[in-house]
């Protein structure tokens, strides 16, 4: 079970055990995590408070900007648990100036 906490755009989730929390992870353009989906086996509160798209931004209170995508997720797997995991959405991106406009 995950408890959820919003605070200026940051969600953070608690991982009490070890059961897999079904969150899928691709690396960004940044070399962080981002939530790409779910298995089907994910936890309905871990889907609740996460979304894809969202990158995750500390661990275990620990800010991860500098920590790249397979140390982030090593860490992840290795630490003790209960781990709390904050998420937070991307800035959008701007659009280009040469986009076609319609």
């Amino acid at each position: 079970d995950a408890s959820v906490e919003r605070d200026s755009g940051t969600v953070e989730i608690e991982l009490r055990d070890d059961r897999d929390a079904g969150i899928l992870f691709e690396p960004h353009a940044s070399g962080r995590p981002v939530v790409r989906g779910f298995t089907a086996s994910a936890r309905p509160d871990i889907t609740r408070a996460i979304a894809p798209g969202m990158v995750l931004s500390r661990i275990a209170g620990v800010k991860c900007k500098a920590i790249e995508y397979k140390a982030a997720l090593d860490l992840v797997r290795a630490l003790d648990r209960p781990l709390k995991l904050s998420f937070r959405r991307l800035k959008k991106d701007k659009p280009r100036s040469d986009a076609k406009k319609r």
